[in-house]
């Protein structure tokens, strides 16, 4: 029964469908809103100057419609029908992203499960960019207007909310770098959270986030006597590093589960199962969350020949993506690449894969990979040069020394010189100590004769040298 799954594993597998709705449901309710929050703070800044009676309702209204879109969307499996009406959507998506790729052949069950955690995944990014980006435009103004509102004190009249919508114009135009910076900023983090690109978020990205959004507003704060970059400053700093913090719980949460759900999917292996990973794997037409979930349920595969399989098929593809977590995932099942393919992907212009490369370089094949780090100190790429140079800082010999003082300053394959004399100590202090009667070449000896290890046969000179002693003072002055 060897690559066949029982019926109460089926089962097991087939009800997680239902986590991956709860999940789906979220998700979807988030970016909803997000984009509602986007659309509606985009009309009120437009409509500031020209409607500000509209524009102050839009604002209060794109509240109350961003909300209202997310508990719709988050508690519609508990309407009646709704869970139809969700498993339909994540169906929807599923078939969306298989028809991007060779999935869509695969009609069975188990190769449906997987597709429909890779629906789930590929939301992870928009879910949380879009909340982000919506509160990034929405929040300021909706604050600025409660700040308005409460030093002015006066009636609502049509004056003064005029008075309101023409600041909100001017600071929403004046405030443009700034808006920009921050969106940007959310967008990193959403990536960085769902590990498609760079690496991981940290815990600081909401005060990171602010940093830049408050240097990107001095521009216009240098011409206006730095009040915009205050308003910056004290806005964002009332939302800014919140948001992003809840951000960051929330997919950690939902990234447990899934990453829970993948597990036990991994558990039900079946021939249609391996085939579905394989190609979210392989096929370059899917997502790169939906690749990166296949790359971590293979990981897991007990069949460690067909795995090797597909990651040697990956690496042999020059220009992806995936690259740095394909080699991430060699290093995970104890997959040892061949050296000339870890040289060529050395050999790469981006700085991650290069890195990546040679230190699994190094670790797989050890000393015997100096050659070949040598042969990178010539790549076209600094950041190529530079990943072999660290390499040759763990295993390089004597041999190195020169090759990597000759391309110090060689026009075309220069290498940074702190970090090249910084390897050539590394090395330098690997090196054995001198045989009795040898020169010693290990730093704290160099140029000193080591003593013999016999005193009676060999030459013994002090370690540091003295002053000539003084030949008058030497002599006693009673033979005078």
């Amino acid at each position: 029964m060897t690559g066949l799954c029982d019926d109460s594993r089926l089962m097991s597998a087939l009800d997680l469908s239902q986590r991956a709705m709860t999940i789906f449901n979220r998700r979807q309710g988030r970016k909803l809103a997000g984009l509602i929050a986007v659309m509606g703070a985009g009309s009120a800044m437009f409509l500031g100057s020209v409607a500000p009676m509209a524009a102050v309702c839009i604002l209060g209204g794109t509240w109350l419609a961003a909300g209202a879109a997310y508990v719709m969307e988050r508690w519609t499996a508990l309407k009646p029908g709704g869970a139809d009406r969700t498993e339909a959507e994540l169906d929807y998506g599923a078939d969306a992203l298989s028809a991007k790729s060779a999935v869509a052949t695969l009609r069975s069950p188990a190769a449906n499960q997987v597709v429909r955690l890779a629906a789930v995944r590929e939301l992870a990014v928009g879910s949380i960019a879009w909340p982000l980006a919506g509160l990034s435009l929405l929040a300021p103004l909706s604050i600025h207007f409660l700040v308005y509102a409460i030093a002015s004190a006066p009636e609502f009249s049509p004056s003064w909310l005029e008075g309101f919508g023409a600041y909100m114009t001017i600071t929403s135009v004046l405030l443009i770098p700034a808006y920009a910076t921050l969106i940007a900023c959310a967008r990193r983090h959403a990536q960085r959270l769902a590990r498609v690109f760079g690496p991981p978020a940290t815990e600081r990205a909401g005060v990171h986030a602010l940093a830049a959004t408050t240097i990107s507003s001095l521009v216009p704060g240098f011409l206006l006597l730095g009040i915009p970059t205050l308003i910056v400053l004290i806005t964002g700093a009332l939302f800014i590093p919140a948001s992003f913090a809840m951000a960051r719980r929330t997919h950690r949460r939902e990234h447990e589960t899934l990453l829970a759900l993948e597990q036990e999917v991994s558990t039900v292996y079946s021939e249609e199962t391996f085939e579905a990973i394989q190609r979210l794997a392989l096929d370059a037409g899917c997502g790169p969350a939906s690749r990166l979930m296949a790359l971590r349920m293979l990981e897991s595969h007990p069949d460690r020949a067909r795995v090797r399989e597909v990651f040697d098929a990956l690496l042999t593809r020059d220009g992806d993506d995936l690259t740095v977590h394909v080699l991430d995932g060699c290093r995970a099942i104890q997959h040892r690449p061949a050296v000339d393919t870890l040289t060529r992907l050395g050999a790469l212009g981006r700085s991650k894969v290069a890195e990546k490369a040679v230190k699994l370089l190094v670790a797989c094949h050890g000393t015997s990979t100096e050659p070949f780090l040598r042969q990178l100190l010539t790549a076209p790429t600094y950041e190529a040069r530079v990943a072999a140079l660290k390499g040759l800082g763990q295993v390089g010999t004597r041999a190195s020394i020169e090759s990597i003082r000759t391309h110090i300053h060689r026009p075309g394959t220069e290498l940074p010189a702190y970090v090249a004399y910084a390897v050539i100590d590394a090395i330098k202090a690997r090196l054995p100590a001198a045989a009795p009667g040898q020169l010693s070449l290990a730093p704290t000896g160099a140029g000193e004769l080591a003593l013999a290890s016999r005193p009676a046969h060999g030459l013994a000179l002090p370690r540091a040298p003295t002053a000539s002693p003084n030949r008058e003072a030497d002599e006693d002055p009673t033979d005078h």
